[in-house]
């Protein structure tokens, strides 16, 4: 098992969304597709990636805890002590905690890497230099996302956040705010896949 696959999976899965997202803005696009599936689509789209990043983190660290996998250096990650088999991973993690019934946000850097340090993950630093990359999309990410799935005040509030950090006009749709052009010349979306590429990418090594 190579962690070099489950990034190609995460790039596969990615590009399309990002493909799919882009494809709902193009003036090419037919005046018979209403205007309200193609906003379902971009939202969808952002709720996918937010789901893609939180697998990747995920499976990143489960495979390391218990398959031997090789990273993308070709060296060979080494079990997490007391793990063996798969099933073995989630409920270890689990004892960990006091209280925690729940497996950890794995979309948030943080609980993905606490998680990885009390597994005790032999390439937990790895990890950790590639989770913690700067910049890095996941809260803006996150604050659209949870728009999206949860409609209210609070949500709503986290939009202007969004806004300022990528220097857009106020005024604009959550939906149409991921398809806008920023430096270097593409869309929030694309370079938002672009950089959890590169943090994904690093976390393998």
């Amino acid at each position: 098992m190579s962690l070099l696959e489950l990034y190609k999976r995460f790039a596969k899965e990615t590009i399309m969304l990002t493909n799919i997202l882009e494809s709902t803005v193009t003036p090419r696009i037919s005046s018979s597709i209403d205007e309200k599936e193609l906003r379902l689509s971009r939202e969808m789209c952002v709720v996918r990636l937010h789901d893609a990043w939180a697998r990747f983190c995920r499976e990143l660290v489960v495979i390391s805890a218990y398959a031997k996998p090789f990273t993308a250096q070709g060296q060979q990650v080494q079990r997490a002590p007391g793990i063996k088999r798969r099933n073995e991973v989630i409920s270890k993690l689990l004892s960990t905690y006091r209280k925690k019934r729940f497996e950890p946000k794995w979309y948030d850097t943080l609980e993905c890497l606490d998680a990885a340090k009390r597994l005790k993950i032999s390439n937990f630093l790895v990890i950790m230099s590639g989770l913690s990359l700067s910049p890095s999309p996941v809260q803006d990410l996150t604050y659209i996302r949870n728009f999206f799935a949860h409609r209210n005040y609070g949500t709503a509030q986290n939009i202007a956040d969004v806004v300022n950090n990528l220097n857009l006009s106020t005024g604009l749709r959550p939906d149409l705010i991921i398809a806008e052009t920023v430096p270097p010349g593409v869309s929030v979306f694309r370079k938002w896949v672009n950089q959890l590429h590169v943090m994904a990418f690093y976390a393998i090594q």
